[in-house]
C-alpha cells in the first residue's frame, strides 16, 4: 500500500505542544469533584442478597445495592411517574432498571422497600410515614 507521509515543521511541533500543555494546566487547574466525608456510624448503601435472582437484558441480578440519594438525585425524582414512583425511586437508588426492581420476588422486593425506606431523608421519610398511616401523623 502506498502511504504519503509529511513531516511536521518545527512550528506545528510548538504548537502541538502548546496545546498540549494548555490542556494539561486547565486539568491541573480543575478542583476535584466533591465528595462526601463519611460519618462515623452512619451507613451510605447497604447490599440486599436477593433470594431469587432476576435476569434482565443479559445480566443476572443475585443483589441490589442500596444507596443514599444525593442533591442530583432529586431533580430526576421531579419525572417520576405517580403510578411508579415506589419502583422508579428504587430502582434511582440501585441504579437496577425498573423492571427489574417490578420483577423481583415479593419477599425481595419488601426487603429491597425497607431498605429504601430507611435510607430516605428524613423529611421524606416522615412525609412517607404519614401518607402511608404507618407512622405518627401529627395532623389533627
Amino acid at each position: 500500500m502506498n502511504q504519503v507521509v509529511k513531516a511536521a515543521t518545527p512550528e506545528e511541533i510548538a504548537r502541538v505542544e502548546a496545546q498540549n500543555k494548555q490542556a494539561e494546566a486547565a486539568q491541573a487547574s480543575k478542583p476535584a469533584p466533591p465528595r462526601l466525608v463519611g460519618k462515623e456510624g452512619k451507613e451510605r448503601e447497604r447490599v440486599i442478597p436477593l433470594e431469587f435472582s432476576v435476569e434482565y437484558d443479559g445480566k443476572v441480578y443475585e443483589e441490589l445495592t442500596v444507596r443514599r440519594i444525593s442533591g442530583k438525585d432529586f431533580s430526576a425524582m421531579s419525572a417520576f411517574d405517580g403510578s411508579k414512583e415506589t419502583t422508579q425511586l428504587a430502582a434511582l437508588m440501585t441504579g437496577a432498571p425498573v423492571e427489574v426492581i417490578e420483577a423481583l420476588d415479593g419477599d425481595d422486593f419488601v426487603e429491597l422497600q425497607e431498605a429504601v425506606q430507611a435510607f430516605l431523608p428524613r423529611k421524606l421519610r416522615q412525609m412517607a410515614e404519614q401518607l402511608s398511616g404507618t407512622g405518627p401523623n401529627t395532623q389533627r
